[in-house]
C-alpha cells in the first residue's frame, strides 16, 4: 500500500496530480467560484488573527532574501515582465497607475525626490536632454492641435540613421558630452500644419535649426 510511507505516498500523490491536473484545476476552480465569499472571509479571518506572526515571517523572509543577488536579480527581471504586459494589455491604465505613483512618491518626500532627480540630470545629462525636448515638442504640439507622438527610441534611432550629422549641412554633431549636441526639429512646423509624427522629426545641428526657423525644409 503507498499511503503507509510517507515518501511513498508523496510519490504517488505527484503522480496522481501530474496524471489529473487539467481535471483537478478546474474542480479547484469551479469550488472557488462557488465559494469566493466563504474564502475570502476566511482568509481575512486567519490573517486578523495571525497579523503579527505574518508580517514577521514576511520581513524575515524578504530581509534574507535581499542579500542574495540571484534573487534580487530574478525579482527585478520578474517585475519587469510583468510591468510590460500589463502595459501591452492596458496601456492607457498603466499610464494612469504610473503617473498616480510618481505624484505619491513626489508628495510624500518631495526633497528627495528632487535631490533624486538633480542628482539623475547630472549622470544622465544626454537622455535628459533628449526627454526634455521630447517633452517640450509635445507640450507645444498639443497646444497647437498637432497630432502624433515620438519617442525617445525614435529620436536614438534616427540619430544612427543620421550618421551623427546634421539633416542639413550634414556636418558631424559634437562630441557626446556637449550640453546642446543637437536639436530635434519639425520638417514641416507647427504654424504650417506639421504634425509629432515620426516621420516629420529630423535633427539639426543649434546654427542650422535657427536659420531654418518656421520654413518647410
Amino acid at each position: 500500500m503507498p499511503y503507509r510511507d510517507p515518501n511513498a505516498r508523496k510519490e504517488h500523490q505527484r503522480r496522481y496530480y501530474q496524471e489529473h491536473r487539467d481535471k483537478l484545476r478546474k474542480q479547484q476552480a469551479q469550488y472557488h467560484r462557488e465559494n469566493r465569499e466563504r474564502l475570502q472571509e476566511a482568509e481575512h479571518n486567519y490573517y486578523q488573527e495571525n497579523r503579527e506572526e505574518i508580517l514577521k515571517k514576511k520581513a524575515q523572509y524578504y530581509q534574507q532574501r535581499k542579500t542574495d543577488p540571484e534573487w534580487r536579480s530574478k525579482r527585478r527581471e520578474y517585475s519587469r515582465t510583468k510591468m510590460a504586459e500589463r502595459r501591452r494589455k492596458n496601456p492607457e491604465e498603466a499610464r494612469k497607475e504610473g503617473r498616480q505613483s510618481m505624484q505619491r512618491y513626489r508628495q510624500k518626500d518631495k526633497v528627495a525626490a528632487y535631490a533624486k532627480l538633480v542628482e539623475w540630470r547630472k549622470a544622465n545629462p544626454k537622455r535628459y536632454r533628449m526627454i526634455s525636448q521630447r517633452a517640450s515638442a509635445h507640450t507645444r504640439g498639443k497646444k497647437l492641435g498637432a497630432k502624433g507622438k515620438f519617442s525617445t527610441t525614435y529620436v536614438r534611432r534616427l540619430l544612427k540613421k543620421q550618421g551623427c550629422k546634421c539633416a542639413i549641412c550634414k556636418k558631424p554633431f559634437p562630441p557626446k558630452k556637449t550640453p546642446r549636441r543637437f536639436e530635434i526639429d519639425h520638417i514641416v512646423p507647427f504654424i504650417k500644419g506639421g504634425s509629432n509624427y515620426p516621420i516629420n522629426i529630423q535633427l539639426l545641428c543649434p546654427s542650422c535649426n535657427r536659420r531654418k526657423g518656421s520654413k518647410i525644409s
